[in-house]
């Protein structure tokens, strides 16, 4: 996909008169393929992650897939987990967000993440996706897929590994499991009818808002603060 990206790339109105754009000026070319010149890889186990994104980098650095007009870059790849920090993953966001040139040197050719862009994340850069696995949870899939297309037409692209027998049974119905994807959401545990559900979560929600300003006014002191402020709360809960 990425060496296709940069055969049109590099030669707009001949790569748009191949995909029979013909009568479509280089300017609105260049403005149509700023939304699908960039590729976002969910994956489900971290480990996936590293190795696709070193394949990646890899592959731009062997082949040169990640040669540019006027000089030569490999592919720029970001990768998120559950290890990333916030700052990290908002980085990586914004530059997905930001309208960088194709050409340009810190152009961000493709974001490799785990869960963890599966809520939250709307940035309409992200038009083609590739799901290295379909999580098992159908709800997980409609949230994971949900990142691509989201102001643009989006292709989802899902490898469905062949020694998987959901995976098969997935590949065999394609068009069914899609159309009755709703019918089998699982049900959530808090919803409109769970009426205990304020009462019940609402004390933790409490406790943990003191706990968090308590662990702040500490300041570096002696932890035996916190443990005595645990015991309290804890006997708290208890009566």
């Amino acid at each position: 996909v990425h060496e296709a990206i940069n055969e049109l790339q590099r030669d707009l109105v001949a790569g748009g008169r191949r995909i029979g754009l013909v009568a479509t000026s280089e300017a609105d070319l260049r403005e149509l393929m700023a939304y699908y010149s960039r590729t976002l890889t969910y994956v489900g186990k971290r480990d996936s992650g590293v190795r696709i994104r070193q394949r990646l980098e890899q592959d731009s650095a062997r082949d040169g897939s990640g040669l540019r007009p006027g000089g030569t870059r490999d592919l720029n790849v970001d990768y998120l987990s559950a290890h990333s920090t916030l700052k990290e993953i908002s980085t990586t966001v914004k530059r997905a967000e930001s309208p960088t040139p194709w050409s340009a040197p810190n152009h961000l050719d493709a974001t490799v993440a785990t869960d963890v862009i599966s809520h939250g994340v709307d940035v309409e850069y992200f038009n083609l996706m590739f799901l290295e696995r379909i999580p098992e949870q159908v709800a997980n899939y409609i949230q994971v897929a949900s990142r691509s297309g989201r102001q643009h037409v989006g292709m989802v692209l899902a490898i469905l590994p062949r020694y998987s027998l959901r995976a098969g049974s997935i590949y065999d119905r394609f068009p069914e499991f899609h159309r009755h994807l709703d019918r089998m959401v699982l049900p959530v545990p808090v919803n409109r009818f769970a009426r205990a559900a304020v009462n019940r979560s609402f004390p933790g929600v409490l406790l943990g808002s003191l706990y968090g300003r308590h662990l702040n006014a500490l300041k570096g002191r002696k932890p035996e603060h916190l443990r005595w402020v645990a015991r309290g709360m804890s006997a708290g809960v208890g009566e």
